[in-house]
């Protein structure tokens, strides 16, 4: 299951470039390696079960992205199956000048993920997407419309 993160940064100019110095080794792309790095005794090839524990999701971000401009970072990439939390939450920990907000949405829209950090704290709020929804009730409603 496809998880898709964008995250914006904001705060101290100095900061923000602290911030995106971290990915210069990765060529500029956005990889939770560089947050949270992988110690030489972890598994290799990484287990889902490392992963999970030290990134909070299944495997590093896929198709990582970094737009720096003035006074922001906008950050774009997959996960698969959760939300990257404790690589969030350590971005908010390790960057308390930088305010962190943004969202996670399932491709399959089970869930939409809500998350901000400041001052080296993160929180999140998960949305459930109701999945019983009644397509029958739907069209009803769509032709009494028209």
């Amino acid at each position: 299951m496809l998880v898709e993160v964008n995250f914006t940064l904001t705060g101290p100019q100095e900061e923000l470039d602290r911030f995106a110095a971290l990915f210069a080794p990765y060529g500029g792309d956005f990889t939770f390696q560089a947050l949270v790095p992988i110690p030489a005794d972890a598994p290799k090839p990484l287990t889902e079960e490392w992963t999970v524990k030290n990134w909070g999701c299944y495997g590093d971000a896929d198709d990582g992205a970094l737009e720096c401009g003035p006074g922001s970072i906008e950050v774009w990439f997959n996960t698969e199956w959760s939300s990257p939390k404790l690589v969030l939450k350590a971005i908010a920990e390790q960057f308390p000048k930088l305010a962190l907000s943004g969202t996670a949405r399932c491709e399959e829209g089970e869930f939409n993920e809500f998350f901000d950090g400041a001052e080296g704290f993160f929180s999140h709020n998960v949305e459930e997407v109701d999945e019983s929804f009644d397509e029958e009730e739907d069209e009803a409603s769509e032709l009494a419309e028209l």
